[in-house]
């Protein structure tokens, strides 16, 4: 999907990722640790509008996941959330929160070595200072930034 802005096209810089992977932890349930501190399985389960991607493991076993959600409209918003199970209930460590598109949007996430990870965050043309306007899916560049396995940013 492209935009246009000011005779230039600009790719959507998001990716859409798929649910969790069978046999993992139901993306309905991800998305609630969101909002409140602790769910339970198999209480939440799979639901629309919203896909989550297992990025990895930190260390302690917490798991960290990569979460964009579509609630109706034209917005897609991203967060990363790191939980941990124990006997069918999730308990959140953090959350961090992304924002629309090309509005800080998270376009992907990686483990580091160490334990720590990496977002990469999408920048509008305003946020990048190359333009006037703020458009939520005009993606001008990214910013990479890094956290430690307790979410707190390195950079």
């Amino acid at each position: 999907m492209q935009t246009k802005l000011a005779g230039k096209i600009f790719a959507l810089g998001f990716v859409l990722c798929t649910t969790a992977a069978a046999g993992d932890v139901p993306n309905g349930c991800v998305q609630q640790l969101l909002d409140v501190q602790t769910a339970r399985l198999p209480a939440c389960a799979a639901v629309d509008g919203v896909d989550a991607r297992h990025i990895g493991t930190l260390p302690g076993g917490a798991r960290l996941y990569l979460v964009y959600e579509f609630p109706g409209g034209s917005g897609v918003f991203s967060s990363m959330v790191a939980f941990t199970e124990d006997k069918g209930v999730l308990r959140r460590l953090f959350v961090l929160h992304g924002g629309d598109r090309c509005d800080n949007g998270i376009k992907s996430a990686r483990m580091l070595p160490g334990g720590g990870f990496a977002v990469v965050k999408n920048q509008t043309p305003l946020s990048m200072g190359t333009g006037p306007e703020f458009c939520a899916t005009c993606c001008a560049g990214t910013r990479e930034e890094h956290y430690n396995a307790a979410g707190a940013r390195m950079d």
